[in-house]
């Protein structure tokens, strides 16, 4: 039950994250595209992927988390591309900074 409760918690983490930011949080398979919704910006959480955990019952759970942040836009100059990519990266450590302040994420 615990596993279940860390997968809750990391995906309750993004979503907050998400709302913040403003992005519709969807949740899926690394081979599903998130295309249910039609928002223009889309934060796209993998499946978290169980690692390993630390002793047999106690102990740190490690997680594989990959995240893509989806904005459908106009056709730009590929200077824009290039800003809009940077923005794009400046989003996610600014979302990662924010997991790490929860209890339950190192």
């Amino acid at each position: 039950m615990k596993t279940l409760d860390n997968v809750a918690t990391i995906i309750s983490l993004f979503e907050e994250a998400a709302e913040r930011e403003g992005y519709n949080f969807c949740l899926s398979h690394r081979d599903e595209m998130p295309q249910a919704t039609k928002a223009d910006k889309i934060l796209w959480l993998y499946t978290p992927l169980f690692l390993s955990q630390e002793g047999t019952t106690h102990g740190r759970q490690r997680y594989r988390v990959c995240v893509a942040l989806i904005h459908r836009q106009q056709k730009a100059t590929a200077a824009e591309r290039v800003a809009y990519a940077t923005y794009l990266q400046d989003v996610l450590i600014e979302i990662f900074t924010s997991l790490s302040t929860s209890e339950r994420v190192a």
